[in-house]
């Protein structure tokens, strides 16, 4: 099972989006939390501005920030920076006092009051949007695809075995792994008085050399459809 995993293009292309998009979604998740329990446990306190700056991107956008520090009921010191509109930023200087909110047991968590802070829905939508997308495509390729290969498997387990005859290599140019793209074979059989037509699964390199055009391989296919049918390529009724 795991030669045919490993072969499997959307499992693995499935596997870099689900491990890009998750964390995203994780993150949007604690984030919403966050939110969430400072808008239901948060209390109003006064913090000191320390510094204010801003940044200029690429695309010539700017950010512009304001960095502050609050005190918790135990006295320890807690720092944050928020982003701010520019017609916010430019009002104050160091040392001004703003109004936040915070919760008294997690102090951390705190955001500048009086609708200074971003709004408190903009991080958790993007992460969220970003795991959606990605995770959400890994996630259903993984499942799809693992779905298939078990398909597979149990089709060459329990299928009727018919010799098949290699008529065509072909590579799939739509798609690239490690900077080559993926051969496969096409080869014809004979089923339940037809002759029928199938498609083997991508190729490693080793493999693509075993056979040749014109080769024989053993083919196992439904005897209820038989034009569903898989080349038996790693050996899996011979070793039954």
């Amino acid at each position: 099972m795991w030669r045919y995993i490993r072969g499997s293009f959307f499992l693995w292309f499935g596997l870099i989006f689900a491990v890009v998009g998750t964390p995203f979604f994780v993150i949007a998740v604690y984030q919403l939390g966050v939110e969430r329990d400072i808008a239901n446990n948060g209390v109003g306190a006064v913090a000191t501005l320390v510094e204010k700056g801003h940044s200029t991107s690429h695309s010539s956008s700017s950010n512009y920030w304001l960095k502050y520090v609050c005190k918790g009921e135990r006295g320890v010191e807690h720092i944050r920076q928020a982003k701010v509109r520019w017609e916010d930023w430019r009002r104050f200087r160091d040392g001004d006092t703003l109004t936040i909110r915070y919760v008294p047991d997690n102090p951390e968590r705190n955001r500048l009051a009086r609708g200074l802070d971003n709004a408190w829905w903009i991080l958790p939508l993007i992460f969220g949007t970003l795991g959606v997308v990605f995770g959400g495509l890994g996630w259903t390729f993984i499942i799809v695809s693992l779905r298939k290969v078990l398909a597979r498997i149990n089709l060459l387990r329990t299928g009727s075995v018919t010799e098949g005859k290699i008529i065509a290599f072909h590579t799939d140019p739509a798609i690239t792994i490690n900077g080559r793209h993926p051969a496969f074979f096409e080869y014809r059989y004979e089923a339940e008085g037809k002759t029928l037509k199938g498609r083997s699964p991508d190729l490693s390199p080793r493999l693509t050399e075993r056979w040749n055009q014109g080769d024989a391989i053993p083919v196992v296919y439904d005897a209820r459809n038989p034009s569903r049918s898989e080349p038996d390529i790693y050996d899996v009724r011979v070793r039954r």
